[in-house]
């Protein structure tokens, strides 16, 4: 306001003024206008009756159908194939319309689909958390894969660790299971080879994990002269190069675990694929990436499959991507045999023959 010197002074008016809350003109109800008023809401539009011709059948036409549900003419179904082509799949839509929402049921063993290729001739398979209750176990062996054995500990291994093989190519003796492991010889039938596999599920936390470490070192001195595969879900990272995004600080947990393959001796088998094999399925920035699974074998393997290697595939409703061995597919037949004459007329060729 102005002043006395012809300047301007702030001043402080206290304004008061009615509230009126909205009204609603149609439920003649506060706190909501009519347009947001459910009364106003338009209802679901109401399908039209489907007009289905059916053909003759020399019996005369039938009569004409209104409004009437349809049910197609049953006819002898394969149950058990249809089980397992609906596991074998990556999800399956329900075809009713009729009960509101899409039900969308997804299948946690899609990984299976690969005994479908006849390039990849599986004959031994490990599982982790598999989430299935005891009582329903050999339900899921029947449907998944029932020509083939299975083996569930669900008291030392707490059912993290399934293993399963196809007795007509493959003999499986497990010799000890754990929390975190089950470790087993495998018996090939031809040619007639046995390998030791040990399938690991790291616990999350580091000090658990030791325990494990521990297992692996002393298996690994056990199968000096054996062929040694260790592998599946570390829970662990050997260096920053397999981490991708924000996390907390993992050193004492690489320590650990490089502080075990070099005590136990063991090797990164050649690996082809996705290079983070764990995601964390996040929609934030916090999205992180790890390469928690792998496989690992030792001199003996080495030097028996030289050419062996595995891969990690693309995930799909986990967030492990599956891995794949491949076989040393190479046949290992003799070496030719070549003598050079001029050698028999060195002075030292009868002494050293």
């Amino acid at each position: 306001m102005p002043d006395e010197e012809g300047g301007e002074t702030p001043c402080k008016i206290d304004v008061e003024y009615e509230w009126i809350p909205p009204k609603c003109t149609s439920c003649k109800t506060l706190g909501h206008a009519a347009k947001d008023c459910a009364l106003n809401k338009p209802s679901k539009p109401i399908k039209p009756p489907v007009a289905v011709y059916v053909p003759k059948t020399g019996l005369g036409r039938p009569p004409p159908v209104h409004d009437q549900e349809i049910i197609p003419p049953t006819r002898g179904v394969d149950k058990q194939r249809d089980r397992r082509e609906y596991l074998n799949g990556g999800a399956m839509r329900s075809s009713r319309e009729d009960k509101g929402k899409e039900l969308v049921v997804y299948n946690m063993f899609h990984a299976l689909h690969l005994l479908d290729d006849a390039d990849k001739m599986l004959q031994f398979l490990g599982l982790l958390e598999t989430r299935v209750r005891g009582n329903n176990a050999s339900l899921i062996h029947s449907i998944l894969l029932p020509q083939w054995k299975w083996f569930t500990d669900y008291g030392s291994s707490g059912n993290r660790v399934w293993i399963a093989l196809d007795d007509n190519f493959v003999d499986v003796d497990v010799v000890e299971c754990g929390t975190q492991f089950i470790h087993c010889h495998v018996t090939t039938r031809a040619p007639h080879e046995m390998i030791v596999v040990t399938v690991v599920y790291g616990a999350n936390e580091v000090a658990e994990r030791r325990a494990l470490w521990g297992t692996l070192e002393t298996k690994a001195t056990q199968c000096v002269d054996i062929p040694l595969l260790v592998g599946e879900d570390f829970n662990a990272v050997r260096d920053l190069s397999e981490v991708c995004g924000t996390s907390g600080d993992i050193q004492i947990a690489m320590d650990d675990f490089n502080a075990c393959i070099e005590s136990a001796g063991i090797l990164p088998l050649p690996m082809q694929g996705e290079w983070f094999t764990w995601h964390n399925r996040s929609a934030t920035p916090r999205n992180l990436w790890k390469r928690l699974d792998r496989m690992m074998i030792n001199d003996k393997w080495m030097a028996q499959f030289p050419n062996a290697s595995y891969s990690t595939l693309t995930p799909r409703t986990s967030d492990h991507s599956p891995m794949v061995l491949n076989g040393d597919r190479q046949q290992r037949f003799g070496g030719m045999f070549r003598f050079d004459n001029y050698l028999a007329h060195s002075p030292e060729f009868i002494a050293n023959v």
